[in-house]
């Protein structure tokens, strides 16, 4: 490969999944391109080459000691059997957040070949978070040490690497997005309330349902729509049950190629995500997918979310079911503001979240720092 060509791995072990890596798709016809995951990850996009590797991560949750131990003595379960000999044949080594292991593996083959540029992406908008035992700090200073070049999705994640004394030379902010000519305004005439996310406490779904009661009360031919999946469906079920509701809630998986559909019949998106001590949202792909397909957004200030948003929604206080109602009847019975809202976020994702501008800036991002970084050595 030429200096301004460089090959790409892109190590994103379990958690590969398509929100992210579809920023990277079109990346494939311009370099070499590669995901390195484990053999069982989240999701991968189709229209990028991959490899799964054998990893810990891969075997079910129920196995608590698996975490247990591996964060107790080699720092973390994400290791992928295998990585360090696939990663000597490309140029750039891009890993996801410095604490995982794989990323300590990228890293041990930094030293090998120093020549590697090796990234890091970073989520993290917590300082100093996932150093819950003395040998996942050590992994996670390590990785970092040896990183060329951080790159990150938010603001608030660039001030979090800020905050553990990363110079800010090292650091590259870049917007992920998503196909915006994929998820485009619909209808909005179904009378249905969306919510997107995993079914857990971080992102309250319960609020929204417990909210959805009081929107009924006025406005009984309205339904809401739970797309996802998680623990805490069980309990969601039930007191949809139990306040009679059912017929008005629908649960529901959808694959990713039918969720441009699902945004297009609906009328109001709902995320009010919970912050807790070691947890906020760090991006929230799911609002992009609203805004740009016209949605009026409600939602928190929980991360790195108001960066996201904009003035293209109505925020709440976290864990008020009140608040969500209220902005819920507002949005609906407001339908001059609901559609400037809608708008405002369709020209907002366009604008500023649009995978194809991520991509390009990526690209040169590579190009420019691979070829910086080889000149030195």
């Amino acid at each position: 490969m030429s200096l301004n060509k460089p090959s790409i791995a892109l190590i994103r072990g379990k958690y590969s999944n398509r929100y992210e890596l579809q920023n990277y798709s079109p990346l494939s016809t311009h370099v070499n391109t590669m995901v390195f995951s484990s053999l069982l990850p989240l999701d991968t996009p189709h229209d990028l080459p991959h490899i799964g590797l054998l990893s810990p991560a891969d075997i079910p949750m129920i196995h608590r000691y698996v975490k247990y131990v591996c964060n107790r003595s080699i720092g973390d379960m994400h290791l992928l059997f295998g990585l360090e000999h696939q990663l000597e044949k490309f140029d750039i080594l891009h890993t996801a957040d410095p604490y995982y292991y794989y990323s300590y593996q990228a890293a041990q083959v930094k030293i090998k070949f120093p020549e590697k540029l090796l990234i890091s992406s970073v989520w993290e908008t917590i300082p100093f978070n996932n150093e819950a035992t003395s040998v996942k700090q050590r992994l996670k200073r390590f990785v970092m040490n040896k990183t060329d070049v951080f790159l990150t999705y938010s603001k608030k994640a660039w001030k979090s690497l800020i905050q553990e004394e990363i110079p800010a030379s090292k650091i590259h902010h870049l917007s992920l997005g998503i196909d915006t000519e994929l998820f485009i305004p619909g209808s909005h005439s179904s009378k249905e309330i969306l919510f997107v996310g995993r079914l857990v406490p971080e992102k309250d779904p319960f609020s929204v349902l417990q909210a959805f009661v009081q929107v009924l009360k006025t406005h009984p031919d309205y339904k809401l729509r739970l797309v996802g999946s998680g623990p805490e469906e069980k309990s969601l079920r039930e007191f949809a049950t139990k306040h009679k509701i059912t017929e008005h809630v629908i649960f529901e998986k959808v694959s990713y190629e039918n969720m441009p559909g699902i945004y297009q019949q609906a009328d109001i998106f709902v995320l009010p995500s919970v912050t807790t001590k070691t947890w906020e949202e760090q991006y929230g792909m799911a609002l992009l997918e609203g805004m740009s397909a016209g949605l009026p957004i409600v939602t928190t200030r929980s991360g790195a979310i108001g960066e996201i948003v904009g003035n293209a929604g109505l925020y709440v206080t976290e864990k008020s079911s009140t608040e969500i109602a209220h902005s819920l009847i507002t949005l609906i019975e407001d339908q001059s503001l609901s559609q400037k809202l809608g708008t405002i976020g369709r020209d907002r994702a366009v604008k500023h979240f649009n995978r194809e501008i991520f991509a390009s800036k990526l690209l040169k991002l590579y190009e420019t720092y691979f070829s910086r970084h080889t000149r030195k050595k």
